[in-house]
């Protein structure tokens, strides 16, 4: 379960959303802000196309790049940040076809953004992240447990993330300071028709195919409400 816990005594909560702009990502951002935290969406959409409500923390970055993670860490600094309560990968690519049909390029798409990213951008925030005791929240997929056809590269991908995601559970079990889970949904958002976007009043429900634990990181099912 994904869940934000408000004390008045404490700073307002920070959380960072990658692929705010869309699906998943879109209704994570839409909900942390009704609950009343700062929300730092990144994302490649223009700043006009983010709700107004929104636009002040929005960032505009092509994750893809080699140097948006000093880019976006770069930017918290300038903007005052010196906690991160929340980081939240959803940015990332659905591409699928037989291996010999991709292109170099397709498959470079998808190590960059769905692996290379969440590692890198990880690492560059972790200072924020251990000051804030927070969270890192990686989206997989199913697809990474259970082989299909056409899922080589990206089932890889979310394979490579999970093993990344358990091996650094093992570095927080020694009070480091931070936790970390990786949350598959049971279908991926279609992103491209608006009518099965969703939105913050809707339930996002999150599964894991092995439901295991690993330390400080949780390989499970739960429900975004």
């Amino acid at each position: 379960m994904v869940t934000l816990h408000q004390n008045r005594n404490i700073p307002q909560p920070v959380v960072l959303i990658t692929g705010a702009t869309d699906g998943i990502g879109r209704a994570l951002a839409q909900i942390y802000h009704a609950r009343g935290a700062r929300v730092i969406g990144i994302g490649r959409r223009p700043a006009e196309e983010v709700s107004s409500d929104q636009r002040s923390d929005y960032c505009r970055v092509d994750l893809a790049q080699p140097f948006a993670p000093a880019l976006v860490a770069d930017v918290l600094r300038q903007r005052g940040v010196t906690r991160l309560d929340r980081l939240i990968h959803c940015a990332g690519i659905g591409s699928y076809g037989a291996v010999e049909d991709q292109t170099p390029e397709a498959i470079d798409a998808l190590l960059d953004v769905n692996l290379r990213v969440p590692i890198a951008l990880t690492h560059a925030l972790l200072p924020l992240l251990i000051t804030a005791h927070g969270h890192v929240t990686f989206i997989g997929s199913i697809a990474a447990a259970l082989p299909a056809p056409n899922y080589a590269v990206y089932g890889a991908t979310k394979a490579a993330l999970e093993g990344f995601a358990r091996s650094c559970a093992k570095n927080c079990a020694d009070g480091s300071g931070f936790r970390l889970c990786i949350q598959a949904p049971h279908a991926p958002a279609c992103t491209r028709n608006p009518a099965c976007r969703p939105t913050a009043s809707m339930s996002v429900a999150f599964h894991h195919p092995c439901g295991r634990r690993s330390g400080s990181c949780v390989l499970s099912s739960g429900t975004l409400r």
